[in-house]
């Protein structure tokens, strides 16, 4: 297709030439003097009057030709342009698949000891995975199993199982760049589940390891409008893995002090990992007292999060807000 329009645009360009060669032409033959010494007044009268009927022709069909090639130009850039995005979006899929191509089966719900990760569609499934106690993971820090929260009194909270991959969609340029990307999850309260609908993303900045929304009186006024409640907030470690650090936990108190239910959910799509955190009463209590801010350490002895029990994956859909 791209020849037939290059193959057009010459063509348009050879009969511009054409047109300004033919114009140079009748110019020059103007001033000839043959042209005025042997053609009487009557002939140089019915020439001219030939030739301007040639060139009246020549205008209409050159501002036809123009308006057609203008128009087949236009479609051309708009199927390229459908087509690079198609092309984008298979090399998308692609990747994820190739980095979750070790995923195991779905299934409805997280268990105890278990962190969620990605299939190879970028849905939910459950995965055995360890987590540090606070923290990124380095030589001389150990790593274990992460308790479980006790979710006596806790509502359930529904994740939809495509979240993963919308999300990772959304943040995908990002994380090509090793940048963060971070988003509010958003829900209602139905027959006593917190339902996850929406994730908004907030104007932010970010690098490899943090991430910082702008505007977030933005994500208020959208939640207001669509009669939404905040359930808590996912975000992306591109070069990391699957867990909170000291900054997220601060983060993460901030929601879990306005609502127990609140979760944080995090995708590290390059150690194949999702995790769904909130922070454990202890968590809850040393993160309370702690008045640093930035990346610190806090106690070596104490858990700060766990992977969340009280979050049921639903195959349900998940609307995304960019206001990026």
């Amino acid at each position: 297709m791209a020849e037939d329009y290059e193959k057009q645009g010459l063509i348009q360009e050879a009969f511009i030439t054409h047109h300004k060669f033919l114009t140079l032409f009748v110019e020059k033959l103007r001033k000839g003097p043959e042209y005025n010494t042997i053609l009487s007044r009557r002939q140089k009268s019915k020439i001219k009057k030939c030739i301007n009927k040639v060139f009246e022709k020549a205008e209409t069909l050159k501002i036809k030709i123009l308006e057609r090639y203008g128009r087949e130009y236009e479609e051309y850039l708009a199927d390229k342009k459908k087509s690079q995005e198609v092309e984008k979006n298979k090399a998308f899929l692609e990747d994820i698949r190739s980095i979750l191509k070790h995923s195991t089966e779905l299934t409805n719900q997280s268990s105890p000891q278990t962190a969620v990760v990605c299939d190879s569609q970028g849905a939910f499934t459950e995965m055995v995975c360890t987590t540090s106690k606070s923290g990124p993971p380095c030589a001389d820090t150990k790593e274990e199993k992460s308790p479980i929260q006790n979710t006596k009194g806790l509502l359930p909270v529904v994740l939809p199982k495509d979240l993963c991959q919308n999300f990772l969609r959304s943040a995908w340029e990002n994380t090509k760049r090793k940048r963060e990307t971070c988003g509010v999850l958003c829900g209602k309260l139905v027959n006593d589940k917190y339902i996850i609908s929406h994730i908004i993303i907030p104007m932010q900045n970010g690098g490899p390891d943090y991430c910082q929304a702008e505007n977030e009186e933005e994500i208020l006024f959208l939640e207001e409008e669509l009669g939404l409640i905040t359930l808590g907030w996912i975000h992306t470690h591109p070069t990391q893995p699957a867990f909170l650090s000291s900054v997220d936990v601060h983060t993460h108190f901030c929601y879990q002090q306005m609502l127990p239910e609140s979760i944080a959910v995090v995708c590290s799509p390059k150690y194949k990992q999702t995790g769904i955190f909130n922070l454990t009463p202890c968590g809850l209590e040393e993160v309370s007292l702690c008045p640093r801010r930035g990346f610190h350490s806090h106690r070596h002895d104490s858990v700060l999060f766990c992977d969340c029990s009280h979050v049921i994956i639903q195959k349900s859909s998940v609307t995304i807000t960019d206001l990026r």
